[in-house]
């Protein structure tokens, strides 16, 4: 069932989803180039704190959540921290490789995996 943009967002922010979960997606997914996935750190709060977590915006699929629930944070800005520093690296390999397939072996490494049926919620 599609979201229509002036509904209640299904994240249960309060907010229109035009302005909330609906303008994330739309907006990043307008810049990408076919073949392309635009991967933005973050973070994925859970009731005992707060996971690193990567966003992937694809192009030509659905988008996708990994989080690094090997690690938990009492502070937002400290598991952001950690996915900025764990892709930083993630790229680093591959620009020493030339393989973009190492960003996701790196952070497979790093201890990140796909979250299934993940909400995003845009504080802003």
């Amino acid at each position: 069932m599609k979201t229509n943009r002036n509904s209640q967002c299904p994240c249960n922010s309060g907010k229109k989803y035009k302005h909330c979960c609906g303008s994330v997606s739309t907006s990043v997914k307008a810049s990408i180039q076919p073949g392309q996935t635009n991967l933005e750190p973050g973070s994925y709060k859970t009731p005992s704190g707060f996971f690193p977590s990567i966003m992937c915006y694809c192009a030509s699929s659905e988008d996708y959540c990994l989080v690094n629930g090997t690690v938990t944070f009492d502070e937002e800005s400290k598991a952001v921290e950690m996915a900025v520093e764990n892709l930083r690296q993630a790229f680093q390999m591959k620009e020493s490789t030339g393989n973009k397939v190492d960003i996701a072996t790196s952070l497979k490494i790093s201890g990140y995996n796909n979250l299934e049926n993940f909400k995003v919620v845009n504080n802003a």
